[in-house]
């Protein structure tokens, strides 16, 4: 089988990673009125979930996105980049989120920013995305697992959580997505962080 130019049958992703893929270690999906739990932010039983990968559709599309990424599949414990507005952000193999202070400071030895993620929910006309909220010391912010992610200052991101775009409790029954994977509904809350302890 192929998927985007790739022969998905010789796979050069960790055969370890492809295991636990095919045993369900790696969960592509959360059955309905089974519960879904997002670290540091809640759980939810969940309803009409509509999900984008079997185990197979999976593997080879977590394959094209490290060829994209590393087409030799070398260091692949090191990290990844990508440039947004100049500026290169990245997450290295510790899951360690940095940016580079200066998209000019140096060309060979950049000067990274480390930075905190947590999770929350970015309210978009009547759906929820779940977001990953990268938080730097420069007082910068980045909104991920957007399809357009979006670069924010403190004090957006504050205006944001003031007007309730920015939110860790969502009404229920309403539709969360979850960029890349699917979407589902949240029927039942069974605990929840509030935005305030969340961002502490």
């Amino acid at each position: 089988m192929k998927m985007e130019g790739l022969n998905v049958g010789i796979l050069k992703i960790s055969e370890h990673f492809v295991r636990d893929v095919q045993r369900g270690w790696v969960s592509l999906s959360v059955p309905d009125n089974k519960a879904i739990s997002i670290h540091g932010l809640g759980g939810w039983i969940v309803g009409d979930g509509n999900w984008t990968f079997n185990e197979e559709t999976f593997i080879a599309y977590v394959e094209s996105l490290i060829a994209e990424l590393n087409p030799k599949f070398e260091n692949m414990f090191a990290y990844t980049e990508k440039i947004i507005n100049g500026v290169r952000i990245g997450e290295s193999g510790m899951v360690q989120f940095y940016k580079e202070r200066s998209p000019i400071h140096s060309i060979f030895f950049p000067e990274k920013i480390n930075g905190q993620s947590l999770n929350l929910f970015c309210k978009t006309s009547d759906d929820f995305h779940l977001v990953r909220v990268n938080v730097f010391p420069d007082a910068t912010i980045r909104l991920s697992r957007l399809e357009n992610p979006l670069e924010l200052t403190m004090s957006e991101f504050e205006n944001l959580i003031r007007e309730g775009v920015v939110v860790s409790e969502i009404p229920l029954h309403t539709n969360i997505s979850i960029y890349g994977l699917g979407s589902f509904k949240a029927l039942e809350v069974q605990y929840v962080n509030s935005v305030q302890d969340t961002t502490a």
